[in-house]
């Protein structure tokens, strides 16, 4: 079975240096779930996903999958972290959240109730100190990377492809940051 054997396209949600973030459906019972879920799928395909991926992003794929690996194996995981389901040879299978990323928020929705922003700041404050608990710092943290889940009243952090654990400082260069945020 091949990636676009088990997986129906509905559109595409983002796309990064290395990979593409699909919004799919399961045509088939896979990664915990029955036939017909929705999930998000990014995929590390360096613009062609017809040629084998080349050795940048099957590390990008690597350091991703360990990253959300380590957050998983602690307590807050679900609550703070978009939930990883499951992965393959040039992917990664994600929740789909609903709600949408702070980005979204603050472009569309205008003014915010004092009470809201408090709540949203509070819970994406929750999440990013549960990230360093962990001893990960993400490395691209930003309103895009952020969802506000409305129902939940939670923050989730996503896309850890550029994190690193604190332990690893030979990986780092003098300045972590977002480009262009």
């Amino acid at each position: 079975t091949t990636l676009w054997e088990l997986f129906l396209v509905l559109g595409v949600l983002g796309e990064g240096s290395s990979a593409i973030v699909y919004k799919v459906q399961l045509v088939a019972d896979a990664f915990g779930l029955k036939k017909g879920a929705l999930v998000a799928l990014k995929v590390f395909d360096d613009g062609d996903r017809h040629k084998p991926l080349t050795a940048s992003a099957k590390a990008a794929l690597a350091d991703e999958l360990a990253m959300n690996l380590v957050l998983q194996a602690n307590e807050g995981y679900r609550k703070h972290v978009v939930d990883l389901l499951g992965s393959g040879e040039d992917y990664l299978v994600f929740e789909l959240m609903g709600g949408c990323t702070l980005q979204t928020l603050s472009q569309t929705t205008g003014c915010i109730d004092w009470s809201t922003l408090i709540s949203i700041s509070l819970s994406f404050f929750e999440a990013v100190a549960f990230v360093h608990i962990c001893e990960i710092l993400h490395g691209d943290l930003s309103p895009a990377n952020a969802f506000w889940d409305e129902e939940t009243g939670t923050v989730k952090i996503a896309d850890f492809g550029l994190a690193r654990s604190t332990a690893d400082t030979l990986s780092y260069s003098e300045v972590l940051v977002t480009l262009f945020y």
